[in-house]
């Protein structure tokens, strides 16, 4: 329930839905009270994953697949981004794109 309610609120923020002129009165009014009652699931959900995660050890390789795992994805995309998108390209992004957690670009 938790995931279901956290792709509503990136549906709301990330769709654009939010800057339509049409939406007025009381839709815009209904838009923000569903978004900002949903934004409690993203507290939920670290509450769950942290309970069932406080058992288990840390392991390296398991952090190291992590990595590997979110830079492989984030390379996709960024040649997505540059190929397809024609999005600009330079050696801040790729730095960015290999060191998604420590630049906060993940």
């Amino acid at each position: 329930m938790a995931m279901l309610l956290i792709t509503a609120i990136h549906y709301i923020a990330y769709s654009g839905i939010v800057d339509v002129s049409e939406l007025t009165g009381y839709n815009r009014i209904f838009l923000s009270c569903v978004s900002a009652l949903f934004v409690a699931a993203v507290n939920l959900f670290i509450l769950i994953t942290g309970y069932f995660s406080c058992e288990k050890k840390i392991n390296v390789k398991r952090l190291f697949t992590l990595w590997i795992s979110t830079v492989l994805a984030g390379i996709i995309l960024l040649a997505v981004g540059v190929l397809i998108l024609k999005q600009r390209f330079g050696m801040v992004t790729l730095i960015k794109t290999i060191l998604p957690f420590s630049t906060m670009h993940y």
